[in-house]
């Protein structure tokens, strides 16, 4: 029989081979799962550079107006009534100013540009912002699959919106908070 100290060592060799070999599984599949599948990498390399024009950009007048904004709010009518013009402004401003939300800056523009409201439909520059948005692989790629599509099919007004992909839990709970704020919106009075 092997003394105690031996049988001690090997079984701890044995649980340290089992933590690494988890471990590393576990490390290898969140990796495996945020890599974007190739065809997500080639509507987005394109897309990568797009910058808006001078015209798209908000003017120093709408800056000054919009300095604690919130585009979902303005994108949305949620209290107030909807200008979807504004909505763009002020997500540009939340880009710049790297305080983006889940319902702001990129996922709002992604929006604005899918649809062609608030600006002229431009699938590419929807493109654009849907490729900046992070979230589960499954929601990424659906998403930017399926604006690949509507472009390719030319669809006028799709009425698209950043929920109709999700599969991850976190932003099922983010959707369905954005669908009790437009619904308590909603049922008050709306102010100027």
């Amino acid at each position: 029989m092997k003394p105690l100290r031996t049988r001690h060592r090997n079984l701890a060799a044995l649980v340290l081979a089992v933590i690494f070999t988890f471990v590393s599984f576990v490390s290898t599949s969140r990796t495996y799962a945020r890599d974007p599948q190739p065809t997500v990498i080639d509507a987005c390399k394109p897309v990568k550079k797009l910058f808006l024009s001078e015209a798209q950009m908000p003017s120093m007048k709408d800056r000054d107006l919009l300095i604690d904004c919130d585009s979902e709010q303005l994108y949305y009518g949620i209290g107030k009534v909807a200008d979807p013009l504004m909505a763009r402004h002020c997500a540009l401003i939340e880009i710049e100013k790297n305080s983006e939300r889940v319902f702001g800056g990129s996922a709002i523009l992604m929006t604005i540009f899918a649809n062609g409201i608030g600006a002229e439909q431009d699938y590419d520059l929807a493109l654009h912002f849907a490729c900046e948005i992070k979230g589960a692989s499954g929601e990424v790629n659906r998403r930017i699959e399926r604006l690949v599509k509507l472009k390719t099919e030319a669809v006028s007004k799709p009425n698209f919106h950043l929920c109709d992909d999700i599969s991850s839990p976190q932003m099922k709970d983010h959707c369905k908070q954005h669908d009790v704020r437009i619904k308590k919106a909603k049922a008050s009075p709306k102010a100027d």
